[in-house]
This record gives structure tokens, C-alpha cells and sequence, in this order.
């Protein structure tokens, strides 16, 4: 089985207009809440072993946070996350090491609410800054990934927790 948990970065910065959109940072409210989920998944007992990021630097601050509180040291950034669709997506975990089974891969939307509806029997309208959610995959290959269909096990969004 290998499951993932996608997290959407946290809330950012527009107040420098002089920063490209893959260097824009974390506003105060979005390491807030990006704390705020990260310990209620490490509370509620997840266990990690990996952890994918885009490279922007607004993913990579929110997997800074939540790999911190979820005690794995494992961050590897992509290029191939920076805004990547639901298909990029899946092939990203296509490509992934079998030694990982259970990981977080912190990206943007459009792509995750469009992956979370690829999932999903219930539509999502959008999933918000610092939202997560769990996919699990029944197989024991990523290279299954592209066929399998993963099941939507649950969603932790800020807005629930404040």
C-alpha cells in the first residue's frame, strides 16, 4: 500500500511585487495555519517517510513546517511540482522509489483541486492554502500509480480547526 498526503502551500505573500511568482514567501497567517495542520496530522499519528515539495519558495517554507512537526528530515524539491496538473502529478509519483510508502508532496492549485476531484466522489470546489489530503493506493509499486484508483481517505483543512 502506499498513501500520500498532498498539502497545498500555505497562504502567501503579494507584497512584493517585484518577486517572481516561484519566489514569493509565506505570509504570517500561512505559517500560522501551516503549523496548525501539521500538528494536527502528527496528533492524529501519521507517519511519514518522505516528503516531495515544488520548488517554489512558498511550497518548500510549507514543507519546511510540516515535515518539522511531523519528524522526517526528507525534503526533496522538483521543478516538476511547480504547478503541476493532475497528470504531471501522477507521473511525478510514477517515478518515485518504492522504499517510500507513505509521503507528503506540497504543491499548488489549480492542480490539487483537480487531483482531489480525480479522487474524489464528491467534488471539491477548491482546496485551500495549507489543506491536505489523503489519497491511499492500494499497490505496492508506484509504477502501479497510473492505473490504480486511489481512494480519498480524508481531508484536514484550516478552516475546520480555527
Amino acid at each position: 500500500m502506499k498513501e500520500v498526503y498532498f498539502v497545498r502551500h500555505a497562504k502567501s505573500s503579494w507584497g512584493d511585487m517585484s518577486l517572481s511568482d516561484h519566489d514569493r514567501g509565506l505570509i504570517e497567517r500561512g505559517v500560522n495555519d501551516a503549523e496548525l495542520v501539521s500538528r494536527i496530522l502528527a496528533g492524529s499519528g501519521v507517519i511519514i517517510n518522505g516528503a516531495f515539495s515544488s520548488d517554489a519558495v512558498r511550497a518548500l517554507k510549507t514543507a519546511d513546517i510540516f515535515t518539522r512537526n511531523l519528524n522526517t528530515n526528507h525534503i526533496q524539491a522538483s521543478r516538476d511540482l511547480y504547478l503541476a496538473g493532475t497528470y504531471s502529478i501522477i507521473h511525478f509519483l510514477y517515478n518515485l522509489d518504492d522504499s517510500f510508502n507513505s509521503i507528503l508532496v506540497f504543491g499548488h492549485n489549480p492542480g490539487f483541486t483537480d487531483l482531489i476531484n480525480h479522487y474524489s466522489k464528491t467534488p471539491f470546489e477548491n482546496v485551500p492554502t495549507s489543506g491536505v489530503f489523503h489519497i491511499r493506493y492500494e499497490i505496492e509499486s508506484w509504477k502501479d500509480v497510473k492505473t490504480a484508483r486511489g481512494t480519498l481517505i480524508n481531508t484536514w483543512f484550516p478552516k475546520d480547526f480555527r
